[in-house]
Protein backbone atom coordinates (compact mmCIF):
# COMPACT_ATOMS: atom_id res chain seq x y z
CA UNK A 1 0.00 0.00 0.00
CA UNK A 2 2.96 2.18 0.81
CA UNK A 3 4.08 2.52 -2.97
CA UNK A 4 -0.03 3.40 -4.31
CA UNK A 5 0.20 6.49 -1.38
CA UNK A 6 3.57 7.62 -2.72
CA UNK A 7 2.43 7.43 -6.56
CA UNK A 8 1.52 10.24 -7.56
CA UNK A 9 -1.38 9.32 -9.62
CA UNK A 10 -2.67 7.11 -7.43
CA UNK A 11 -1.62 9.17 -4.20
CA UNK A 12 -4.05 12.26 -5.30
CA UNK A 13 -6.88 9.84 -6.56
CA UNK A 14 -7.37 7.65 -3.56
CA UNK A 15 -8.07 4.32 -3.02
CA UNK A 16 -10.15 1.74 -0.66
CA UNK A 17 -8.63 -1.33 0.51
CA UNK A 18 -11.12 -4.33 1.80
CA UNK A 19 -10.10 -8.26 2.96
CA UNK A 20 -12.46 -10.14 1.00
CA UNK A 21 -12.95 -13.81 0.75
CA UNK A 22 -12.76 -15.94 -2.77
CA UNK A 23 -14.35 -18.94 -3.56
CA UNK A 24 -13.66 -21.48 -6.07
CA UNK A 25 -12.13 -24.24 -7.67
CA UNK A 26 -9.50 -22.74 -9.52
CA UNK A 27 -7.96 -20.33 -6.84
CA UNK A 28 -4.33 -20.44 -6.02
CA UNK A 29 -4.74 -21.92 -2.50
CA UNK A 30 -2.27 -21.15 0.24
CA UNK A 31 -2.65 -23.34 2.75
CA UNK A 32 -4.30 -26.73 3.18
CA UNK A 33 -6.92 -25.26 5.10
CA UNK A 34 -7.73 -22.89 2.30
CA UNK A 35 -7.75 -26.01 -0.06
CA UNK A 36 -10.12 -27.79 2.27
CA UNK A 37 -12.32 -24.99 2.63
CA UNK A 38 -12.19 -24.05 -1.23
CA UNK A 39 -11.92 -20.37 -0.01
CA UNK A 40 -9.10 -17.80 -0.09
CA UNK A 41 -8.46 -14.47 1.78
CA UNK A 42 -7.47 -11.92 -0.61
CA UNK A 43 -6.96 -8.01 -0.28
CA UNK A 44 -9.01 -6.32 -3.04
CA UNK A 45 -7.76 -2.69 -3.66
CA UNK A 46 -9.92 -0.04 -6.30
CA UNK A 47 -9.10 3.12 -7.34
CA UNK A 48 -11.06 5.24 -9.73
CA UNK A 49 -8.50 6.82 -12.75
CA UNK A 50 -7.53 6.86 -16.26
CA UNK A 51 -7.05 3.59 -18.09
CA UNK A 52 -3.42 4.55 -19.02
CA UNK A 53 -2.98 5.41 -15.44
CA UNK A 54 -4.03 2.37 -14.17
CA UNK A 55 -2.13 0.33 -16.66
CA UNK A 56 1.21 2.17 -15.74
CA UNK A 57 0.16 1.29 -11.99
CA UNK A 58 -0.01 -2.53 -12.61
CA UNK A 59 3.42 -2.41 -14.28
CA UNK A 60 5.11 -0.42 -11.56
CA UNK A 61 3.42 -3.15 -9.08
CA UNK A 62 4.57 -6.44 -11.47
CA UNK A 63 7.87 -5.12 -11.00
CA UNK A 64 7.90 -4.58 -7.38
CA UNK A 65 6.52 -7.22 -6.35
CA UNK A 66 8.07 -10.38 -8.47
CA UNK A 67 6.75 -14.00 -7.75
CA UNK A 68 3.51 -12.63 -6.10
CA UNK A 69 0.45 -14.17 -6.85
CA UNK A 70 -1.59 -11.26 -7.96
CA UNK A 71 -4.67 -11.04 -9.97
CA UNK A 72 -5.69 -7.48 -11.15
CA UNK A 73 -8.61 -5.76 -13.52
CA UNK A 74 -9.18 -2.84 -15.44
CA UNK A 75 -12.59 -1.85 -15.83
CA UNK A 76 -14.43 0.81 -17.41
CA UNK A 77 -16.98 2.82 -15.46
CA UNK A 78 -20.26 4.48 -17.36
CA UNK A 79 -20.98 7.00 -14.47
CA UNK A 80 -19.53 8.03 -10.94
CA UNK A 81 -20.86 10.44 -8.26
CA UNK A 82 -22.01 11.45 -4.91
CA UNK A 83 -25.11 11.74 -3.22
CA UNK A 84 -25.22 14.69 -1.05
Amino acid sequence: MQMLLTHEVAGDAGFSVSEIIAYGRNLHFRTVAEQVSGRVRQIEVRMVLPADHAQQIVEQLKAEMPGQHVKWQIASIMATGELS
